[in-house]
């Protein structure tokens, strides 16, 4: 038995097939029409700046507190939105009186576009005290 000399790992229709279809399929990129390179919406980069983040405190007051999910919104001076607060667990009873108080919130604080966007809440201290 005589082994052949050239494999043809192509499909028996494609033999048969016009130089025109052959020059289109060689063209025809395998995984349908996925660009070979992701198209750049913005090349500035001023639009997709990552929300910078730093240990500070907050002074607001705080208007909603879920305790289950472990979230509060937080009202500041000088901000038009409410912020998005998150905390552990352990601080659950100094949040509870809180509650429609002045606070001081402590922990990392995310913004965005130079405006406070949320908070992960280490320690808080309560200063109206009624």
């Amino acid at each position: 038995m005589n082994e052949p000399t050239k494999t043809d790992f192509q499909p028996r229709w494609y033999r048969n097939a016009t130089p025109e279809l052959r020059d289109a399929l060689a063209d025809f990129h395998p995984n349908g029409s996925i660009p070979l390179e992701w198209p750049r919406y913005c090349d500035s980069g001023a639009a997709s700046q990552p929300s910078a983040q730093k240990l500070d405190s907050l002074e607001g007051i705080v208007t909603a507190l879920d305790i289950e999910q472990g979230e509060l919104r937080l009202s500041v001076a000088g901000q038009k939105d409410r912020i998005k607060g998150t905390f552990h667990v352990m601080l659950h009873p100094t949040l509870l009186e809180s509650l429609g108080k002045r606070i001081t919130l402590f922990g990392k604080v995310s913004y965005k576009r130079n405006q406070i966007v949320s908070v992960l809440i280490q320690q808080a201290e309560v200063l109206d005290t009624e």
